[in-house]
C-alpha cells in the first residue's frame, strides 16, 4: 500500500502544474514531465512513445518500493523480488504498448 505513495506525489505535482496555468500540453499519459516520453512525438511512433512514457521516475520509485515490500513480506531475497517486480512491469508495459500501437 505504501508503494503507491509516489503516485500521489506525482498527482499533486500535476495538479500544481495545471493550476499554475501550464496546461496546454497536458495529457493523462504524461501528466508530469518525469519520463522519457517527452523526447518522442506521440503521433509518429505510438509504440515508442508508450514504452518511453513507462520509463518514469515515479513509476520506478513505486516499483522499487513494491520490491522492498514483497521482500519483507515473503522473506525472499531482495534482488529476486526486484527481478520479479521489474520483470512483470516490463512484460505488462511492452504488451500494453504493443496493443496500443496495434489499435492506433
Amino acid at each position: 500500500m505504501y508503494a503507491f505513495l509516489p503516485g500521489i506525489l506525482k498527482a499533486l505535482i500535476a495538479i500544481g502544474v495545471v493550476g499554475m496555468g501550464a496546461a496546454e500540453g497536458f495529457t493523462f499519459q504524461n501528466m508530469v514531465a518525469s519520463n522519457l516520453g517527452g523526447l518522442v512525438d506521440p503521433n509518429t511512433s505510438h509504440f515508442l512513445y508508450s514504452v518511453l512514457t513507462a520509463i518514469d521516475a515515479f513509476n520506478i520509485w513505486t516499483l522499487i518500493l513494491t520490491g522492498i515490500g514483497y521482500s519483507c513480506v515473503t522473506r525472499v531475497k531482495r534482488g529476486t523480488c526486484m527481478g520479479v517486480v521489474f520483470g512483470w512491469w516490463a512484460v505488462v508495459s511492452l504488451a500494453g504498448a504493443g496493443i496500443g500501437a496495434l489499435f492506433a
